[in-house]
């Protein structure tokens, strides 16, 4: 196969990759850098886009594949029921490490790249992400939840063997600070602000737009308290998993939304659902009394993470450890 553009790529065998760096207490030591796991025909896809980054752009010092496809929990076309409301097969996705901030900061270059990796497609299966290497190794030093995803489930697909990225095993408390401070301001200020839309989407009868603000409150709410008392948060945007992953640090979380009774239940179910449905499926539809049940259960939600927030700062202000609530790895 040629791609489509001005020239012709030769593929590179992922067999002839390999760990070329120091292996002891660096970011890569732990990575895969295999991808059998993978049928032929995504292999020779990914190959192909290896070599084509690497045509395109010599600036390139690592490419990892990140994602379903290098945890082995993609879905295809096949996979999924054809009269889905919402769900679509799991792309490839790439981060790309450059040495220069301003070739990670091409955008035009970068699209271009994307181009190329997907040839004709229309589904357009590649999504590559960009960083030059003093960005990764900060957000490494800080231990920043979306990398340290990278390392723990991704594929090393190309390295040129020139560079060592070390992943801080503790941080300081001065640091540890700094970015809870950060998660807080940023995500909680995301939940009062998509609560402030969904009151005034309430207020003019935009009740499936209200819907998803809502949504996008408790979710924003949620990650605050994940990633100011633990530094993680796995990607995703269900509620319900959120929540299950603050329940050990803080038991009272399951109360926030009962979900005993079948009404419970449809309820949830359908405000779940309001982060797809409210803005893509016409026959998505909410009623009054549910938005206003839900809108003082994020309330409380809301006020919860405000209070647990600060108590968290103060706690590493004055470096005072809690049991239970450490940054990670």
């Amino acid at each position: 196969m040629v791609f489509p553009g001005r020239f012709k790529v030769s593929p590179v065998s992922l067999s002839e990759v390999r760990l070329d760096i120091e292996p002891a207490a660096t970011i890569f030591a732990s990575m895969k850098s295999s991808i059998d796991h993978l049928p032929p025909d995504k292999r020779v896809m990914l190959e192909r886009a290896v070599a084509t980054i690497r045509e395109m752009c010599d600036d390139v010092e690592m490419i990892i594949l990140f994602g379903s496809h290098a945890r082995g929990d993609y879905r295809d076309d096949e996979d999924l029921p054809p009269a889905r409301k919402s769900g679509e097969a799991s792309d490839y996705d790439l981060l790309a490490v450059c040495r220069r901030k301003s070739t990670a900061k091409n955008h035009w270059l970068w699209h271009t790249v994307a181009e190329h990796c997907n040839g004709r497609s229309v589904e357009q299966p590649f999504r590559i992400i960009v960083h030059d290497l003093n960005y990764l190794k900060q957000r490494l030093k800080e231990i920043h939840y979306f990398f340290s995803d990278i390392v723990k489930e991704g594929c090393l697909l190309y390295t040129s063997g020139k560079y060592e990225l070390k992943v801080s095993k503790q941080l300081a408390p001065e640091t540890q600070l700094e970015i809870a401070r950060e998660h807080f301001r940023r995500w909680f200020e995301n939940a009062k602000n998509f609560y402030f839309a969904f009151e005034k989407c309430f207020e003019t009868g935009r009740y499936n737009t209200a819907a998803f603000q809502l949504h996008q409150a408790a979710e924003s709410a949620y990650k605050a308290l994940l990633l100011v008392h633990t530094n993680y948060c796995a990607q995703g945007h269900f509620l319900g998993n959120l929540n299950d992953q603050l329940r050990e640090l803080f038991p009272e979380t399951e109360d926030i939304f009962p979900g005993e009774t079948e009404a419970e239940k449809d309820r949830l179910s359908n405000f779940e659902y309001a982060y797809i449905g409210a803005r893509y499926d016409p026959a998505f539809e909410i009623s009054q009394a549910d938005l206003e049940y839900l809108a003082k259960r994020v309330k409380l939600l809301l006020e919860m993470t405000e209070k647990r927030c600060i108590g968290r700062l103060e706690q590493l202000t004055s470096r005072e450890e809690v049991p239970g609530c450490s940054f990670q790895q």
